[in-house]
């Protein structure tokens, strides 16, 4: 993966310096900008990845497109993040938020108040988590997204669990459950499985727990993530021990 990721930034590398020399089209100058950051970050390389994207954001600027500025800010403030700078990381949310909510693109706005839940479920300020799940959790609501209604939901069981509020925590990961099983996302199915599993060994009901490791455990297997499995088979150990 390692070698992978290091020819996907030479490649991007090479096509960004073609596109600026050429200055013919614009958009592909700014995409193949965004996949040498992508690249950047997905290699741990974060100061090179911030230098792009601060890069893309400039000449999104440039060009007034405003949606792409808001994408740029939200790539710098997932890297901010993953540098655990977390008010730099707030700032750039932020600023996207603001830009999603004057445009009235719904779903960048969904995505931007759980990113900043995100954050504040990191800082353990959970009320304020709370919030930013709850305001996107009723945008996803609004515009139908299943997928994101289940995600801003199992987002609000994992801060009831952290806050020992653990009959509403279940409620909330059940409900994420039901949605992700009727829309067949077995990855997120798996991992709500997991969350709830998660709840009952909090609760110390361990024989539920088990149940549901060793259902999350199965779907992980069938789909073929060695990671999942590896952290179903994990959460298991632990229960037994």
């Amino acid at each position: 993966m390692c070698g992978y990721g290091a020819k996907q930034v030479e490649l991007y590398t090479r096509i960004v310096s073609r596109w600026q020399l050429e200055q013919t089209q614009k958009w592909e100058y700014i995409a193949s900008l965004t996949y040498l950051g992508s690249a950047y970050n997905s290699q741990g390389q974060y100061q090179q990845a911030i230098t792009v994207f601060q890069k893309s954001l400039e000449v999104e600027q440039v060009i007034g497109n405003k949606l792409g500025e808001a994408n740029a800010l939200a790539d710098l403030g997932n890297i901010y993040n993953s540098l655990r700078q977390y008010q730099q990381s707030i700032s750039f949310y932020q600023q996207s938020l603001e830009i999603y909510q004057v445009i009235g693109n719904k779903h960048g706005e969904a995505k931007a108040f759980a990113r900043l839940g995100n954050i504040y479920n990191s800082l353990k300020q959970y009320q304020q988590a709370i919030s930013f799940y709850q305001q996107s959790l009723e945008i996803q609501q609004a515009i139908g997204s299943k997928s994101g209604e289940a995600n801003a939901l199992n987002n609000l069981g994992n801060i009831y669990n952290s806050l020992r509020q653990y009959q509403q925590a279940i409620t909330v990961v059940q409900k994420s459950l039901e949605i992700q099983q009727a829309i067949g996302s077995k990855s997120d199915e798996a991992n709500a499985l997991d969350n709830l599993g998660n709840i009952y060994n909090s609760l110390r009901q361990y024989q539920q727990a088990i149940a549901f490791y060793q259902q999350s455990l199965e779907i992980q297997q069938a789909i073929g993530s060695k990671r999942g499995e590896a952290n179903a088979l994990a959460n298991l150990g632990n229960i037994y021990n």
